[in-house]
């Protein structure tokens, strides 16, 4: 079940809002496409906004998908981005159950966000430079404010499951 699946791979989080980044990094000048992908130090520098925003919300965990390449390693990442307690990497496993089991997508762009859709699992994109929309429907933030607008939506102590599903539904259909 889901929450089986949330308990194995989050633990003591497992009850938490999972919001799950993913997001595919490219090699800087070796990239064919540099506005479509994020550069390395744009997707460090995007994470450590989204480590930042959450850091305040006490009922979210943050859980960064990491895959290595030739131009980053785990070890070296794990360097690069800002402390916290309420985040955790994964870089093992299958990407699908950490999609499954999260409450949010947040990517700049990658196959993770059609594969979320396909999955209905809200997503949301984050460019601070605004430079690109992955897909356009969705919700987009360009500044950490906005982020944190959304994310606090997702902490709503009011009824999160009603208005989470009133506010992403839309974006569901297209």
């Amino acid at each position: 079940s889901r929450d089986d699946l949330r308990k194995r791979l989050y633990g003591k989080n497992s009850s938490k809002k999972i919001i799950l980044q993913a997001s595919s990094p490219r090699g800087g000048q070796d990239s064919i496409r540099p506005w479509v992908y994020e550069t390395v130090d744009e997707y460090l520098s995007n994470i450590n906004d989204l480590i930042e925003v959450t850091s305040d919300l006490d009922q979210v965990h943050l859980a960064v998908r990491f895959r290595a390449s030739t131009t980053l390693s785990l070890d070296t990442f794990k360097t690069l981005l800002k402390p916290g307690k309420h985040y955790d990497i994964y870089s093992e496993g299958s990407f699908d159950q950490y999609l499954l089991s999260s409450d949010v997508l947040i990517s700049y762009s990658s196959t993770t966000i059609e594969e979320a859709l396909c999955n209905k699992v809200p997503v949301i994109q984050y460019d601070p430079d605004d430079k690109y929309a992955h897909v356009s429907q969705l919700p987009f933030a360009k500044t950490k404010d906005e982020l944190n607008q959304y994310l606090n939506l997702l902490g709503s102590s009011r009824n999160p499951d009603l208005e989470e599903r009133n506010l992403w539904a839309r974006y569901q259909e297209f």
